[in-house]
């Protein structure tokens, strides 16, 4: 509940906490160790993802450009040859983290397209559509477990694929 200005002007004012409640919109003044306000406030996390509006604005770009990158970096693991000094463990967790990371990226430019961007109507002209976008994402995971140059052939394969079918159903 909001408190006024007397109640927090003592000596204990480094205890108090300024919170804001966005389903009340109210700002409250929380003693600092209220385990309750505590508790509601480890559930207020941020959420990232495509915004539900139909904007229409969706690409192939991100999609390609991140199983390219996977690509490259299985690519750049093959030329570093054996880890055994730190310098090149480093180097190895580095090249493993962001195939990883763009692998992962990939998967989600595979699903905005899959869920927000193709409608049902889709379906009539490309009837393997769900095929290619399942198949497309349970590769990003073989890309993402493996170091194989061949798991990362498919993924561009079945990427490049998905880049014609989106193309075509602009047309």
């Amino acid at each position: 509940m909001p408190i006024n200005n007397r109640e927090y002007q003592g000596r204990f004012i480094r205890f108090i906490l300024r919170v804001y409640d966005p389903w009340m919109f109210q700002i409250y003044y929380v003693h600092k160790h209220n385990n309750f306000w505590r508790f509601y406030m480890r559930f207020i996390k941020p959420v990232y993802a495509h915004c539900d509006v139909p904007c229409g604005i969706y690409e192939t770009d991100t999609m390609l450009h991140a199983a390219q990158t996977c690509k490259r970096m299985v690519e750049k693991y093959n030329e570093l040859g054996d880890v055994d000094d730190a310098e090149h463990h480093n180097q190895f967790t580095r090249i493993v983290m962001h195939k990883e990371e763009h692998a992962k990226k990939c998967k989600e430019q595979l699903y905005i397209l899959w869920s927000d961007y193709f409608k049902p109507e889709h379906l009539e002209k490309f009837p393997d559509l769900h095929t290619k976008f399942w198949l497309a994402a349970k590769q990003c995971g073989k890309v993402k477990q493996t170091l194989s140059l061949e798991e990362c052939d498919k993924l561009l394969s079945l990427v490049a694929d998905i880049a014609t079918m989106f193309a075509d159903s602009k047309k």
